[in-house]
C-alpha cells in the first residue's frame, strides 16, 4: 500500500535563497523576491510527532499565501457572509 504524502508549508524565506527555483504553485521563476515560502512534502505516518521529508520546493509568497488560504477553506466550513447594503425601514 502506498504511503500519503502531502505537502506542508514550512516557513518563509530570504528571496535570495530561492532565486531562479520554480514557484511550486505558478511554475514561473522566482526573481527578485524579498521573500519567499518554502514547502516540504511529507510521508504521513500514524505518529504526528515524526516528519519523513520527501521533497521540497520554494513558493512565491503570494502564490503560498493563495494555497494556505484555501485549505483553511474546507468542505466543511460555512461561506463568509456577503457584505450586503442595509435596508431602511
Amino acid at each position: 500500500m502506498p504511503v500519503e504524502q502531502r505537502w506542508e508549508y514550512e516557513r518563509t524565506v530570504d528571496g535570495n535563497e530561492a532565486e531562479g527555483q520554480k514557484c511550486r504553485f505558478c511554475q514561473q521563476l522566482i526573481t527578485r523576491e524579498a521573500h519567499a515560502a518554502f514547502w516540504t512534502r511529507k510521508a504521513v505516518e500514524d505518529n504526528p510527532d515524526v516528519d519523513y521529508p520527501v521533497e521540497h520546493a520554494y513558493a512565491h509568497l503570494e502564490c503560498s499565501e493563495r494555497e494556505q488560504a484555501a485549505r483553511r477553506k474546507g468542505p466543511l466550513r460555512l461561506p463568509e457572509v456577503p457584505d450586503l447594503p442595509h435596508r431602511h425601514r
